[in-house]
């Protein structure tokens, strides 16, 4: 009922009212309904929310976490080796077969005469280091008595040592038929007994020049520069070194010179021409070898171990070398006095 307070009385209620108040109630009811919806679907977000969240930081946690992958399976193709598979967290190597460590390697000792200081292709002759030419007498070979391939002398009679005999011929015969030409190797000088101080003397050194029938050219003369430009790569294959480079005066201590060619050895002679050495340089060189850290050098069918050793006071000196090894074979064996310190040990081995 509604009180009315200006006339104080009271009116029952109309059916209006009742209406409204019907639909006031019904008006909640669908309120309540339908919040408990509303609250549940909120709910249901938050808990997709969260879950999405929790999702996502599991997401960046595995990115950050290392990555480890399975190897792929590798086929080896007959006559490849296959490659090494790798993760990422381990690397593995190719597996290569380990040379013993345990391998002996006997070691002989024998004395050299200290005489000896003055032979071999190594030998250096200058004031400072003088020679006795009757060193070599009993080493020489004279061109006429020997068949020479065409190699021309000035006059008969010139004589070297035989390495350096056979090393100019097989040159020239190469030379002549690789070039095909008609100018002819001529040798000028050869040994000489004449001066103390002259490599002349040792039968290793000859100063050449060229001749095509009457004609005689220097080394330096451009009607024979194919041929020059042709000794100067190739005298090296033989055994031989052009003595005195023009750019070596101060490390020889001699005037530049074409056309004086001197026996070392190939190996020598090789490892010369590739770094440019003349033999004062390269015998300085070899002198920082020794027989527990040689120089290793490769040659066409075999390897040397090269190696100085100073001469120790007395009558001898002991020269260290290999005899016998699981792992190579050993060929000759060549010591060469370096006329002035010590000794130049150079063996020859074939690994098996």
């Amino acid at each position: 009922v509604f009180l009315n307070r200006k006339n104080e009385n009271i009116y029952p209620i109309s059916e209006d009212l009742e209406m409204k108040d019907e639909k006031s109630i019904r008006a909640k009811e669908y309120t309540r309904k339908y919040a408990a919806i509303y609250t549940a679907t909120a709910i249901l977000c938050v808990l997709v929310g969260v879950a999405l969240s929790l999702t996502v930081m599991k997401l960046t946690e595995g990115m950050r976490a290392p990555i480890t992958t399975t190897p792929t399976e590798t086929f080896e193709v007959p006559g490849t080796t296959a490659a090494p598979t790798t993760t990422a967290l381990e690397t593995t190597a190719p597996a290569t077969t380990p040379k013993p460590t345990d391998v002996k390697v006997e070691i002989k000792t024998s004395a050299i005469g200290n005489s000896q200081l003055s032979h071999g292709p190594l030998i250096i002759v200058n004031e400072t280091y003088p020679y006795d030419p009757a060193n070599t007498k009993n080493e020489l070979v004279v061109f006429k008595e020997q068949s020479d391939n065409n190699l021309a002398v000035v006059t008969w009679g010139i004589s070297t040592t035989m390495d350096t005999y056979k090393a100019l011929n097989t040159m020239h015969a190469d030379m002549k038929a690789e070039l095909s030409t008609e100018y002819k190797i001529t040798v000028v000088n050869g040994y000489s007994d004449k001066s103390q101080t002259s490599e002349l003397g040792t039968g290793l050194s000859v100063t050449i020049k060229f001749m095509k029938g009457t004609g005689s050219y220097q080394l330096s003369d451009p009607s024979v520069s194919k041929e020059y430009k042709w000794l100067t790569e190739n005298a090296w294959k033989y055994g031989l070194v052009f003595r005195y480079p023009e750019d070596k005066t101060l490390q020889t201590g001699h005037p530049g010179s074409y056309n004086q060619l001197r026996y070392v050895g190939k190996e020598h002679a090789k490892y010369m021409y590739d770094n440019k050495l003349c033999l004062e340089e390269y015998v300085q060189e070899i002198k920082d070898y020794t027989f527990n850290a040689p120089l290793e050098l490769a040659g066409d069918e075999c390897k040397y171990r090269i190696y100085y050793i100073p001469m120790t006071e007395g009558k001898s000196t002991d020269i260290q070398y290999r005899s016998k090894s699981p792992l190579e074979t050993y060929g000759t064996l060549v010591v060469s006095g370096d006329n002035s310190e010590g000794f130049i040990v150079v063996q020859q081995y074939f690994e098996k």
